[in-house]
């Protein structure tokens, strides 16, 4: 997935301070039974009251003979009591072609490989937009002046020209008030102008407008982390995954929003299902997995997360912090 207008999230406030690392030897317990959390989709969408048509069955390698898990609404599924080793996960139902992951955990828990999984119709689907979006109807009823006023807006933004941009806007606005993507680029030229407050207003009026406008999820949810307003970030990040239930970021966010508010396991499960997706433009996941598992009393895995973290992005201004947490809890026998 790539982050447009050079978007990156960030975790700048995750990292535990080393006092909070003075742990008992109890801590350090291991349990040798392991569990695999996943989210079955279909077309793209949660299954709601098809869950119960969809089978996930759990198999080894080895062995044909499997178990099976009930699916929510939600398209959560869990297998629980595992030892480590590599597994078959198969999702099927009427109608969809069957989709099977191959997963693998470690000694220490860590599970490996993508436990999201999408039923695709056997029928054509819809078409989108060059840039992943559904084509909305809010963007189909802009008149062409409207439209070709965006257009002149964004290409004013990509060179620096904050004034025309402003003014293409305001024109396309007045053709069409209720266009989306004119608020979008109001939010962008707020931002530029570091006024966050008004970007933050004009994403959520674009989203409003027009719920597939999928761009302003990813400015939106960052300015609310940034504000440390994690309540609306939560309800944002919600939202957001919901519309695009396969890209890692919104889960990546609705972690980090569950975590500062205090709910750490549920911040966990988020975070492992954003790193069962494609989560190379969320280099920080691996930090949050790290603060998760330090809250729950895991600093086993806390570490294998940070060494993650360390190995893949070395020079992150975050490093010198982490390699730090990860010597403490070395000296505690985290690792």
């Amino acid at each position: 997935m790539q982050i447009k207008d050079g978007f990156q999230p960030s975790v700048n406030r995750l990292i535990l301070p080393l006092c909070c690392l003075m742990m008992t030897a109890c801590c350090f317990a291991q349990t040798h039974s392991y569990y695999i959390t996943g989210v079955v989709l279909v077309n793209e969408k949660r299954p709601g009251v098809h869950a119960p048509e969809i089978q996930v069955q759990l198999t080894t390698e080895r062995r044909g003979e499997g178990i099976r898990s009930v699916v929510t609404e939600s398209g959560d599924y869990k297998f629980g009591g595992l030892e480590s080793g590599t597994y078959l996960i198969t999702a099927s139902a009427p109608g969809y072609r069957t989709v099977t992951t191959r997963i693998e955990i470690n000694n220490v828990g860590q599970v490996r490989g993508v436990t999201t999984l999408d039923l695709v119709s056997e029928t054509p689907l819809p078409t989108v937009s060059h840039d992943g979006e559904v084509i909305s109807q809010n963007a189909l009823k802009a008149p062409r002046e409207a439209r070709r006023q965006v257009e002149r807006a964004e290409k004013a933004l990509e060179t620096g020209r904050t004034a025309e941009a402003e003014e293409a806007i305001g024109k396309a606005l007045q053709a069409y008030p209720d266009y989306g993507v004119a608020l979008f680029l109001r939010g962008r030229l707020f931002q530029t102008r570091r006024r966050s407050r008004q970007a933050r207003e004009e994403y959520a009026k674009a989203l409003v407008k027009d719920p597939d406008l999928y761009r302003a999820y990813p400015p939106l949810c960052e300015i609310e982390r940034a504000g440390a307003d994690y309540q609306a970030l939560k309800e944002s990040a919600e939202t957001w995954k919901q519309m695009q239930p396969l890209i890692a970021t919104p889960y990546y966010y609705l972690a980090v929003a569950l975590y500062e508010l205090g709910d750490y396991g549920p911040a966990l499960q988020e975070a492992m299902r954003a790193r069962g997706l494609p989560h190379e433009a969320v280099p920080h996941l691996s930090l949050v997995l790290a603060n998760c598992h330090l809250k729950l009393r895991d600093p086993r895995a806390a570490s294998i997360h940070l060494l993650e973290f360390l190995e893949q992005h070395p020079d992150d201004p975050l490093a010198p912090q982490a390699r730090e947490t990860l010597e403490q809890l070395r000296k505690l026998g985290g690792s």
